[in-house]
This record gives C-alpha cells, structure tokens and sequence, in this order.
C-alpha cells in the first residue's frame, strides 16, 4: 500500500467537497477550481476565481471591508489557470487582479496598501489604511517563492521574479527581475527572442 498516494486522493477528496461548498460564497467560482483546506477568507462576495484556478491550503484572501473605523471596497479577481501556492497573503482595499496562468509561489505577499506610520496615538497595525493602489500581475506572470509586492505595481505577462524579491516598481513584460528592490536582470528581445541581460541604468 502506497500511503502517500493514499494521503494525496484523501486531500483532493476533501478539496473538492470543500470547494464545492465554499464556492457560494464568492463572486464568482468558475469550473473546476480548487480550495485547498483551509484557506482564510475575508469578505468573498469581493473575491471572484476564474475556471480551474489552484489555490493552496493556508491563504489568505483579504478583500479588506473595513479597518479601524474607516471603510473600504477591496477587490481580488484571481484568472482562468492561475496558481497560488501555501501560505501567500493576498489583501486589498482597492483592487488585485492577478492573470491567466499567473503563479503565485509560497510565502509571497501581496498588497495594495500598507498600515499609516503617520498616527501617534495608534500603534501602526491598528492605525488607518494608506490610500490603495491597484496591482496588477499580467499573464503566465511567475512570483518565486518569498516574494512580496508593493502598492502600485504592474507586473508584465510572462515575466519572472526570482525569490525573496521586494516588487516597488513595474516589471515589463518578458523580464527577469530580482532584488530588493527588483530590478529587471534579463529581457526579452522582441526580434531576436532571445533573453538579453539588461544595460545598466535600464530597469
């Protein structure tokens, strides 16, 4: 007997049944997608999933409703065959919207606003949200493990950030990037095909 074949047919049992019932709370849940016990959700009739979507178990979708006494309208639209994996936190109070194919590896944090620092008769967790920026992670787009992104960001189809990146700023399609903060290391020609490394100066 095969245990772990076991284990996983048990965990993709439970997934399904899970999904299943936890779909009706979204916007919106396309076909043959997939909750991975437990994911943590806030506010779901803003979160929408496209079809035959991956999400692992230990997420965090955050559609942040209100804070500290203020209000917001958070939004997350998550694309046809994305995938986000263990232990990511995605929280916004104005709009994330990650694309097709798009990969989200474990750990990554993403964000469209942080905690004021400005406040001093508030610790800053429990101060007021920062104005939100909407972010956007195009197509086929792959975050490696570790990473995190900034308010703000665009980060272009097809375009890799290595792990343990810090995204402040816009990532052009076709990239490479990496760093803290992320700088473009390799881009792709669009003549040639060919992945060039970046001239200095040019992010």
């Amino acid at each position: 007997m095969d245990i772990f074949r076991l284990q996983d047919r048990f965990l993709m049992w439970r997934a399904r049944w899970y999904s299943r019932l936890a779909s009706k709370a979204f916007a919106a849940f396309g076909k043959n997608s997939l909750l991975l016990y437990p994911v943590r959700v806030r506010n779901p009739k803003k979160i929408y999933i496209g079809n035959d979507v991956h999400i692992e178990s230990s997420v965090w979708l955050n559609a942040v409703d209100s804070w500290a006494g203020e209000t917001y309208d958070g939004r997350i639209i998550i694309s046809d065959a994305a995938v986000i994996m263990n232990n990511v936190q995605i929280s916004s109070i104005a709009s994330i919207f990650i694309g097709k194919g798009a990969t989200v590896g474990r750990n990554c944090t993403i964000v469209d606003h942080n905690h004021d620092f400005h406040p001093l008769d508030v610790s800053i967790v429990h101060a007021p949200l920062t104005q939100g920026k909407p972010v956007i992670i195009e197509d086929e787009a792959l975050l490696a493990v570790n990473c995190v992104v900034g308010p703000g960001v665009t980060i272009g189809k097809h375009s890799f950030v290595a792990a343990g990146s810090l995204v402040t700023t816009d990532i052009p399609p076709y990239s490479f990037a990496s760093g803290v903060p992320a700088k473009v290391i390799r881009a792709r020609d669009p003549v040639t095909g060919v992945w060039e490394k970046t001239p200095p100066g040019r992010t």
